[in-house]
């Protein structure tokens, strides 16, 4: 087996957000641009047996941003950045039964220090159709715009230009068990993840309004991911998912925005 394959995307985005007042007059809004591009190049090498699968790749990323609302256009000017990304990847498959993986990532960032991430992971496959699969890794998430400059600064938003990026840690196991000559499966995960710098509001008290700063400590989540897909008559094909978040800070305080129950279903 000798295959390569080499894939180009182009993604671009334009986006202008206008809130208005019972007047019709503009309170907030802005303009973006993004724009990325990237190349991935994977050799595969092997035969039916075992296969090397060898991966390159580097991505591009520019982002714009400019406050419009006559409020906030003056403390909030056209701001920008770029990020160069570099990938290296392995993966080894044995017998469709082992699987075997790992990546790292590079970042070239403009606004922020360089950064690199890695993950890794791992599957066995038994004869019964039970699969048993971890994974581990870092990431790293860089401010927004309206985090490091403001959205409404006159209204009492103000951004913090001197936010970190945030940085994660984290960890899963799982079991994946296939049945009905594979036209089904269920897979149950427990991951667990540490957010360092995580960025949230803080109050400006004794001046007015609120900006965005980086928390202390580490901010651990935890929980259990259940899916399941079945194939049905008629070509269709059902998926569903629930996962249970217990997601705290240091000082055993649930944190806001991430909901403990989370659910979907799809039939296609």
């Amino acid at each position: 087996m000798r295959r390569w394959m080499t894939d180009l995307s182009v993604q671009m985005n334009n986006s202008h957000r206008r809130y208005l007042d019972d007047n019709g007059m503009e309170t907030n809004g802005d303009t973006g641009r993004r724009r990325k591009v990237s190349l991935v190049s994977t050799l595969k090498l092997g035969d039916d047996n075992v296969v090397h699968a060898i991966t390159g790749a580097v991505d591009y990323e520019h982002e714009e941003y400019r406050g419009t609302a006559s409020t906030i256009t003056g403390n909030n000017p056209f701001k920008d950045n770029d990020n160069w990304g570099l990938v290296g990847q392995y993966q080894l498959t044995i017998n469709d039964r082992i699987g075997l993986g790992g990546s790292v990532r590079h970042d070239f960032n403009q606004r922020f220090r360089d950064a690199t991430t890695w993950h890794a992971q791992a599957s066995y496959r038994f004869d019964f159709g039970t699969r048993l699969h971890a994974a581990g890794g870092t990431g790293v998430k860089a401010p927004t715009f309206s985090e490091l400059f403001g959205y409404a600064p006159d209204s009492g938003y103000i951004g913090n230009p001197d936010l970190k990026p945030e940085k994660s840690t984290g960890w899963e196991v799982g079991v994946e068990q296939s049945f009905l000559e594979g036209g089904g499966r269920i897979d149950i995960t427990y991951f667990n993840a540490k957010l360092r710098d995580k960025i949230t509001y803080a109050s400006l008290y004794p001046l007015p309004g609120y900006t965005y700063v980086n928390a202390a400590g580490s901010s651990p989540h935890q929980g259990v991911e259940v899916s399941a897909n079945f194939n049905l008559p008629a070509g269709f094909k059902f998926d569903a998912s629930y996962t249970y978040l217990d997601a705290k800070d240091d000082a055993d305080t649930r944190l806001i925005r991430r909901p403990k129950n989370i659910g979907s279903a799809n039939l296609v």
